[in-house]
């Protein structure tokens, strides 16, 4: 839970990086002109942390990204670990093949990522119903933090799609620097690789390690920093190239569910990884509301689709906030597994919670990052 808070054109080959940026430099038919010098402005829409404020993004990769074009050079067969990918590319829109139409369905793999749920607060069973409740040194722990991990637990299962980002570390010993608690996580269920994205990660410009907000009790993470972590983690935390990788954030009431549903597809069936959306959880079918039926307060969230199904209008995506946890106090029905939700009960949930682009860390919420 987040708190109330180079480039291939169709008919030539792969190209490297380095010849990306001068195409790019060089196609002023198919992007717009790069933006000159600007003003850190924290609430622009197509911002970015970078040291000393935000600044916009890079009018040319943003258009690009927009209008469908950038490609991640993977396939559905893409493993961890494996960097002799292909580089990013652009296909060429004059080419006629650009963006053939996409599959009527299409789903990513699921083996690894739907037995993926957060560790509780300490305590309650962090391994099913009726297990023990420490940590994975059998270290018992108190923090209340955790329930708020689902940020970096959608995060988690968007990049285990990347072949960079190791999501299955072996031990990572994790300290929550708002609370000091110290637990230690292992690859079971991507914890270890959850609390790092959580708690240790840092970027260029990032004022604190980890995605979460530094609070007690935290807010969470924001959409900024679920942007600005993802692009960091799958560019292998690449300090040359990493804030103009792949992720960007769009905020809802600045599109629309078509809009929506297509980056959802582009992300899904042509680059092979997913998207990350903020929801109200309450909306989604995997989420109770009281016993008599009177839907609670809200509950900003995070969540990560995984596929499509237009030939009966669904979407398939994971949640990591777990019901044998306890998380956010039994909200959540499910322990992992693969949920899928009506497509239009998922723009509901999306647009149910509220734009607020301030960055301030209560606050960076409404749309998804894709």
């Amino acid at each position: 839970m987040k708190v109330s808070s180079p480039r291939r054109f169709c008919c030539g080959a792969l190209v490297a990086l380095a010849l990306v940026t001068s195409l790019l430099t060089s196609a002023p038919t198919v992007f717009a002109s790069a933006p000159g010098p600007s003003t850190p402005v924290p609430t622009n829409p197509n911002a970015r942390s970078v040291t000393g404020g935000y600044v916009p993004y890079s009018a040319k990769w943003l258009a690009a990204k927009n209008a469908y074009l950038l490609r991640t050079g993977f396939t559905p067969y893409t493993r961890k670990g494996d960097l002799s990918r292909v580089p990013f590319v652009l296909c060429c829109p004059t080419c006629g093949n650009c963006n053939p139409p996409p599959p009527a369905a299409y789903e990513l793999s699921t083996a690894n990522v739907q037995g993926v749920w957060e560790p509780s607060n300490g305590e309650n069973p962090n391994f099913g119903p009726g297990t023990a409740n420490y940590d994975d040194s059998y270290t018992h722990y108190k923090d209340g933090n955790f329930f708020f991990l689902c940020g970096p637990g959608a995060a988690n299962n968007a990049l285990f799609y990347w072949p960079d980002p190791m999501n299955f570390m072996t031990s990572t010993k994790i300290k929550d620097p708002s609370v000091g608690s110290i637990t230690t996580w292992t690859s079971e269920r991507m914890r270890g690789y959850i609390t790092n994205v959580a708690w240790h990660i840092q970027w260029p410009g990032w004022s604190h390690p980890g995605m979460m907000d530094d609070h007690y009790q935290s807010y969470g993470a924001t959409l900024y920093g679920l942007q600005d972590g993802m692009n960091w983690e799958a560019s292998g935390e690449n300090p040359s190239d990493w804030s103009n990788y792949f992720y960007t954030i769009v905020w809802w009431n600045q599109s629309n569910e078509n809009t929506f549903h297509q980056d959802v597809v582009n992300d899904i069936s042509v680059n092979f990884v997913p998207v990350v959306a903020e929801v109200e959880a309450l909306d989604l079918p995997n989420w109770k509301w009281t016993s008599n039926n009177i839907k609670p307060q809200q509950e900003k969230h995070f969540i990560t689709i995984i596929g499509y199904d237009d030939t009966v209008g669904i979407y398939y995506y994971t949640d990591t906030c777990a019901a044998s946890t306890t998380c956010n106090f039994s909200g959540s029905g499910k322990d992992g597994t693969i949920l899928q939700a009506s497509q239009s009960q998922m723009w509901q949930a999306i647009t149910d919670v509220p734009v607020n682009q301030s960055t301030d860390p209560s606050a960076g919420d409404g749309g998804w990052v894709w």
